[in-house]
């Protein structure tokens, strides 16, 4: 099950959707990122901008996004797929 997560760097990301497929999470970012000011990855904003919640991004897990082992330690996951960041405060 693929879940989203958002995520703006200042509060918890939180899960947003969950769907069955990489396809249909990445369609469903699609639309939520619909008319908004996407960051330029070749000129990004100032640093102080990217670690506000000015901006944010969508990230996609192949499951949760944090699970514990054997020996009850948390393991981190990586998301599989991570939109590129938007402005928030437009």
């Amino acid at each position: 099950m693929m879940q989203i997560y958002y995520a703006d760097g200042v509060n918890p990301s939180t899960c947003q959707h969950t769907c069955s497929t990489l396809k249909e999470a990445k369609r469903w970012i699609n639309e939520q990122t619909k008319g908004r000011t996407m960051v330029d990855p070749y000129a990004p904003c100032s640093e102080d901008v990217m670690e506000s919640s000015k901006t944010a991004f969508f990230a996609v897990y192949d499951g949760e996004p944090i699970t514990f082992n054997e020996n009850g330690d948390e393991v981190f996951h990586e998301p599989i797929y991570a939109s590129q960041y938007f402005y928030t405060n437009e």
